[in-house]
């Protein structure tokens, strides 16, 4: 019976990424999206996506804003490279917590690799 529950569960999980990008496309509201979470998945589990949609945008927020802060520590002549790169590595500190400076760092990369 684990295994059918699995198999439930993975198909809903099928179902709601197909349903969401349906929407997507569609341009539908926010009040389409819960109630197809809702139907999909449940109240509850609808509650969790929305919280984990806002706790991504606000990290996105704060990335962008912190690859500005760093750019113009990175572009600021007045100080030595190392000078920059302490001011850098202090203020990723006080920006991310522990858990997200891996993300943040890759992040980063990511943007200076795809920066022209």
């Amino acid at each position: 019976m684990e295994m059918q529950q699995e198999l439930d569960d993975v198909s809903r999980y099928q179902d709601l990424r197909t349903l969401t990008q349906s929407w997507q496309e569609q341009g539908g509201n926010e009040a389409d999206l819960r109630q197809i979470r809702e139907q999909t998945v449940g109240a509850a589990a609808a509650d969790r996506l929305e919280a984990l949609e806002q706790e991504r945008a606000a990290f996105d927020q704060r990335m962008q804003r912190w690859l500005g802060e760093r750019q113009a520590i990175q572009m600021n002549s007045a100080l030595s490279e190392t000078d920059r790169d302490r001011q850098i590595e202090a203020l990723r500190a006080q920006q991310f917590s522990e858990a997200e400076l891996v993300r943040g760092r890759t992040l980063e990369r990511i943007h200076d690799n795809s920066a022209p």
